[in-house]
């Protein structure tokens, strides 16, 4: 892993190289608000702040992305792969994770539906374990702020959850197994902060209300 001054200047010297390299003046814009987050193995980790999510796509060209990547290898001598995804943090690119990991041990589940269970509760323990490093991670916690950007950011982790994971047994009722881990989890990032699981859980249940209206 590069350590992050590095990386940003790294990373400064990537822009300028490869802004030559292609004329396009989205791309500029688009390269310009670019992140810098980390390296893992051979990915070289971009995010875009939610904001300037839709720039993302002028990175994700073929032809752009390759520039970007040879300018990285040639700077480096690694042999990186760009990964360009939502959010500007190393905690963002830990969630990205989390979820990817939970998908992944869902796909590779068998069909028999102890297999399935098993994994699933592996999935909620990640987003347990998750819950807590997060909190442990955040900035100035002891200001409410930061507790509540907090428990919004859990709130949106707990409704993909609830996607990913919860299996509907009928008509606005899920599995038991899954109301468990998601209980859990609420309580335990009410404890951080300090609120009482209620109150989370009726965040959890406005963003999910919200989303239905997008």
């Amino acid at each position: 892993m590069v350590e992050k001054a590095q990386l940003n200047s790294l990373w400064g010297r990537v822009v300028e190289r490869v802004k030559l390299q292609v004329s396009h003046p989205s791309f500029y814009k688009a390269i310009e608000l670019a992140v810098p987050i980390t390296t893992e193995d051979d990915v070289f980790v971009i995010g875009f702040a939610p904001i300037n999510l839709y720039m993302a796509g002028h990175l994700n060209v073929s032809e752009h992305k390759n520039a970007i990547e040879k300018t990285i290898n040639e700077f480096t001598g690694h042999r990186y792969t760009v990964r360009i995804i939502e959010g500007d943090t190393i905690q963002d690119w830990e969630i990205m994770k989390a979820k990817e990991e939970a998908r992944r041990l869902l796909r590779e589940s068998e069909s028999s539906q102890k297999k399935v269970e098993t994994a699933s509760q592996k999935a909620w323990e990640k987003l347990l374990t998750l819950a807590g490093r997060r909190y442990a991670g955040l900035p100035h916690r002891g200001m409410p702020q930061f507790r509540a950007r907090y428990v919004l950011e859990m709130a949106v982790l707990m409704s993909d959850a609830m996607d990913e994971l919860m299996v509907v047994v009928e008509e606005g009722k899920m599995d038991e197994i899954g109301e468990r881990q998601l209980s859990r989890i609420i309580e335990r990032v009410a404890q951080l902060v300090e609120l009482p699981p209620t109150a989370v859980g009726m965040e959890l249940l406005r963003y999910r209300a919200a989303k239905k209206t997008e």
